[in-house]
């Protein structure tokens, strides 16, 4: 379901409505085409995110990385900005995503697939 009879406002004035450019249809058939856009300033791109391994992954919350800026919050691989942890499963190959692809309600959470092992988590944002 796309919109809540529930919800206190009309749904064209909720953000992820405007964000993406209307009411979707509440039909099956229904679909939003995604773009892959590479991002050379992601020092993570290829490598596996470890929180305890050495892999070579650069963990984007010590510091103040100048890069972070460039990680999309819905992205292919590279610098996961799961703020919980990250699953011990996680390959190179997998899509991160917010509740704006899509207007999936997450609780503010970011979702995590891995293609090559076919693995999801989530984590509350």
């Amino acid at each position: 379901m796309n919109y809540s009879q529930y919800l206190s406002l009309p749904a064209e004035e909720y953000q992820i409505y405007r964000e993406l450019g209307g009411i979707p249809p509440e039909a099956v058939s229904f679909n939003r085409a995604i773009t892959l856009v590479a991002n050379p300033s992601d020092p993570n791109a290829g490598k596996m995110p470890s929180e305890y391994e050495d892999t070579g992954y650069i963990d984007p919350y010590e510091g103040d990385p100048e890069w972070l800026e460039s990680v999309s919050p819905n992205h292919l691989g590279g610098t996961s900005l799961n703020g919980q942890g990250i699953p011990d499963f996680l390959t190179p190959y997998y899509i991160e995503f917010e509740e704006i692809l899509g207007g999936h309600n997450f609780g503010g959470g970011i979702g995590m697939l891995d293609l090559v092992n076919r693995e999801f988590d989530w984590s509350c944002g």
